[in-house]
This record gives C-alpha cells, sequence and structure tokens, in this order.
C-alpha cells in the first residue's frame, strides 16, 4: 500500500486543481455585471496552535445589485489584510445570483489551481515509478 501513496496524493492534487480551475471559470462565465463594492468591515478570525496564535483578517464588502444592498465576507483571509476599511474594489456578480462575485481581472484561482495540478502530474509520475519498482529488501 505505501507504494501507492504518492500516487493517490498526485490524483488528490490534480482532482483538487480541476475542480478549483472548473469553479473559477464558471464564475467567470456567470460574473457578467460589474459594479463598485465598498469594504465595510474586517473580520478578525483567530486560532492557535503550537506556534501560538494566529491571525487572519476578511475585508466584509458592500454593493448593490439588483436594487439590494449585499453584504458579504470575502472568502480570502489573510495578513496583513490587503484593503483597509473604505476602500473601493471593482467586482463581477451573478445577475442570476446576486451573491456570487468575482474580483475583476482575478488571476490568482488560475495560478493556484494551475499549480496544484502540475504539482500533483509531478507526484502521480513519480508515484507511477514508486508502484512500478520492485520492492528490495
Amino acid at each position: 500500500m505505501k507504494r501507492f501513496i504518492g500516487l493517490i496524493v498526485g490524483i488528490i492534487f490534480i482532482l483538487a486543481g480541476c475542480f478549483l480551475f472548473f469553479q473559477t471559470k464558471n464564475l467567470k462565465k456567470n460574473c457578467t455585471v460589474e459594479t463598485e463594492a465598498i469594504v465595510v468591515d474586517i473580520e478578525e478570525e483567530v486560532t492557535s496552535d503550537e506556534d501560538g496564535m494566529n491571525y487572519l483578517y476578511y475585508p466584509v464588502i458592500e454593493y448593490k445589485a439588483g436594487g439590494e444592498n449585499i453584504r458579504i465576507r470575502m472568502s480570502e483571509g489573510s495578513n496583513p489584510s490587503p484593503y483597509s476599511i473604505s476602500d473601493k474594489i471593482t467586482i463581477l456578480y451573478n445577475p442570476k445570483n446576486h451573491k456570487q462575485y468575482i474580483k475583476k481581472g482575478e488571476k490568482s484561482s488560475t495560478v493556484i489551481s494551475i499549480v496544484f495540478m502540475s504539482l500533483g502530474a509531478l507526484v502521480t509520475v513519480y508515484g507511477i515509478k514508486m508502484a512500478l519498482s520492485k520492492n528490495e529488501g
């Protein structure tokens, strides 16, 4: 079973990369209405581990869509926050689902998905090599 771990991990990385890639592609296809969102709050999330306390900051944005105010916490947390309260962000939202949006010019999700797929391919090739090798000893 140990010989197949690399193969399994590689396939998981490839599948995760594909999922992220197609999810982002779908968002870009469906989110067609451009608007300006304003950062109205920064939510702090604290976690702890053996290294101590970790802080992530999640911008909360507000924008108008279809005559209603939409307020939503962005899914990307970071430390430090790349935004401050009252910053403006250009987004594209889905006219059929106003809470579904993507930042205009978003490329990081695509890059991350390609990295996952590439890493997965390398690990899969290594896993295949290990699975086909003869156990010595």
